[in-house]
């Protein structure tokens, strides 16, 4: 495939553009611009980690967490001493993290397996992205994946008294009445209320 000429200081004023449409929010033009620009940088052979970054950015802004996830650790796999780069996809993850720890997040919504994955692969999950994909998984019928799930997080992180309430709820589904037992115990311990046994269903800165 041939490389095409590329105007550099049409290339900038179109950027230059693209920062103004952010910043204005207007969000839907951005991406239109910014996905043309990746398509003329891509022609002449180049790949920009700066475009990957500033689209994911822009999908950040959109609300669409994974689009954007996945342009940030494409843009820091092209430049990892990028410190803006690092910035961003550490804010995002801390929002995919405040999300799935929301009180509010129904148990099993099909976003959680999604948005825990982006996290773990990016090394990203900590203990409260694990307890809401045990959460998911017992929500959804996995009883005993959740409860795998659980016996692992607090093996890591036994301070943690949700993995540990939560692992009560479950060992005493799954008929394990020691194991449910010995983790409310732990839980108690730790300040967490009991759980009910039965459970409901921007980047830059």
């Amino acid at each position: 495939m041939s490389k095409e000429n590329i105007n550099i200081e049409q290339i900038l004023d179109r950027m230059r553009r693209l920062d103004q449409l952010i910043e204005d929010r207007q969000l839907d033009d951005a991406l239109e611009l910014a996905l043309k620009i990746e398509a003329a940088v891509t022609r002449a052979g180049i790949r920009s980690a700066h475009v990957t970054w500033t689209i994911g950015v822009i999908y950040d802004y959109r609300q669409e967490p994974e689009l954007a996830f996945a342009r940030l650790q494409d843009a820091l796999s092209m430049d990892p001493f990028a410190l803006p780069f690092r910035h961003s996809v550490q804010l995002i993850s801390n929002r995919i993290r405040a999300a799935l720890r929301a009180p509010e997040r129904p148990a099993g919504d099909p976003s959680t397996l999604r948005l825990w994955e982006l996290l773990a692969r990016a090394g990203q999950a900590d203990d409260g992205a694990h307890v809401a994909l045990g959460r998911f998984h017992l929500a959804t019928g996995n009883d005993l994946e959740a409860l795998r799930i659980l016996v692992a997080v607090t093996a890591l992180f036994p301070a943690c008294k949700d993995a540990w309430a939560l692992q009560a709820v479950v060992a005493a589904k799954l008929g394990d009445h020691q194991l449910a037992e010995r983790a409310a115990a732990e839980a108690a311990l730790l300040g967490a209320e009991p759980i009910p046994f039965s459970i409901p269903g921007g980047a830059r800165s």
